[in-house]
């Protein structure tokens, strides 16, 4: 990174992990994992996930939100409508809301990730290879099996990032300018081909 602190760092809910960060990095942003706080969310509001109640739709709404002062009114409406008021989990994540709503995080370049890219990346790997069940004779066939899947589908995704142009979100102005460039940039790349 020649010496620069990243703009965004992206990781679980470890509180070791996030005093760290402050301490080395003050001025790098530092989102938690959305698959963490979803799984988390899952586990510590029980109550909500046997009933018929409508609060994943309503707190979805709330993680979605554009703009801070729509996420708080619709936190607020959460807090109200379901009685989570006293969950001391709800409200211990909602104090550390800027490391994970997405409304305090529109502002931070983040290249579209979001959570355990990593091993999501390596499970697809494997996908439609093997399983829990699988040996280890079965594994390193497998393992030969994916990685001839992954030499024939490069050169067609090597084409597909040169030559086609993908539809930005544009939710900032630099998403439409980089978004602009790539336009010009694959355009002048295809004629020079």
């Amino acid at each position: 990174m020649h010496g620069k602190a990243p703009g965004a760092i992206i990781t679980d809910m470890n509180l070791a992990m996030k005093n760290a960060i402050k301490r080395v990095f003050p001025d790098t942003h530092h989102r938690f994992f959305e698959w963490h706080i979803w799984k988390h969310l899952v586990e510590k509001v029980v109550e909500m996930r046997d009933t018929d109640s409508d609060f994943y739709r309503d707190y979805n709404r709330c993680f979605h939100s554009k703009k801070k002062e729509e996420c708080e009114d619709k936190w607020q409406h959460l807090v109200v409508k379901y009685e989570i008021g006293g969950n001391e989990w709800l409200s211990r994540k909602w104090e550390q809301r800027e490391h994970w709503m997405r409304a305090y995080w529109r502002t931070t370049f983040t290249a579209g990730m979001k959570s355990s890219q990593h091993s999501e990346s390596m499970n697809s790997f494997f996908d439609g290879y093997m399983n829990n069940n699988t040996g280890l004779h079965e594994f390193l066939n497998a393992y030969e099996r994916a990685l001839v899947r992954r030499r024939i589908t490069e050169p067609e995704e090597d084409f597909k990032s040169k030559y086609l142009i993908l539809k930005m979100q544009r939710n900032s102005p630099l998403e439409e300018e980089a978004e602009n460039s790539i336009r010009v940039l694959s355009l002048t790349n295809f004629k020079m081909s």
